[in-house]
């Protein structure tokens, strides 16, 4: 899948901020455009799932770039939980999140927003595999043949948000933060979203860097930002 480059319109807005901070933001600007997310599709699985591998590193913590909206709308010096909740009040959304290594931290930067109560109607921490099968009705046999930190497990948790729990769109982390727990299959820092949007979800694979804070704030990061993605179009 070839790689876009988003270009900023002539007419954006600029916030004015002091010289120091500004020099600061253009370092993490550039940093973030040096080592923003390679994002390439590496296979399909059945039933209309998008997978992509998206490998990022902390650079993607870059909270305050501007996000295009497919209204064709700037939003600028916003958060990605202002940026989604804005979205999702816009479209009249209802919102689940489902989270086991991120342990709340996508729902709770939603509530950090004003007006989040109009979309968000629940957050689940499923940490356990128990937990994934009872309110997510994620399968036993997906859990047996590919573990918990998988792409048909991510699938399966975001398919719950929706058709479980009855909200438009759902979010889900699953993934290993460390410090142990890695394996040469599956490392310390590989993590799985997924977002479900009504009958389409996207699932992700990431290869994260960091120590556990670090992983976990960056998987919430991206989990956002599908989120964006995915309902903005």
């Amino acid at each position: 899948m070839a790689h876009t480059v988003r270009r900023e319109p002539a007419h954006t807005s600029v916030i004015m901020r002091p010289s120091a901070q500004r020099a600061k933001e253009h370092e993490a600007q550039a940093e973030c455009d040096r080592q923003g997310p390679d994002e390439q599709e590496c296979k399909k699985p059945p039933g209309g799932v998008i997978l992509s591998e998206w490998c990022t590193g902390p650079a993607l913590r870059c909270m305050e770039k501007t996000i295009i909206m497919s209204e064709g709308k700037n939003i600028n010096a916003v958060s990605l939980e202002e940026t989604a909740v804005r979205l999702l009040l816009e479209k009249h959304l209802t919102l689940t999140t489902a989270e086991s290594c991120t342990g709340g931290m996508c729902a709770s930067r939603i509530v950090n927003v004003s007006g989040a109560s109009g979309t968000l109607m629940q957050g689940i921490v499923t940490y356990s595999n128990e937990a994934k099968e009872k309110y997510l009705h994620v399968k036993h046999e997906t859990l047996l043949l590919h573990g918990a930190v998988s792409y048909e497990t991510a699938y399966e948790m975001a398919r719950g948000c929706v058709d479980v729990c009855g909200t438009d769109c759902g979010i889900a982390t699953t993934g290993i933060a460390g410090p142990g727990g890695g394996t040469p299959e599956k490392p310390v820092g590989l993590v799985y979203i997924a977002c479900a949007f009504r009958d389409r979800t996207e699932v992700r694979k990431l290869n994260l860097k960091g120590d556990r804070s670090e992983i976990r704030m960056q998987a919430a990061d991206c989990a956002l930002r599908l989120l964006i993605e995915t309902c903005g179009n």
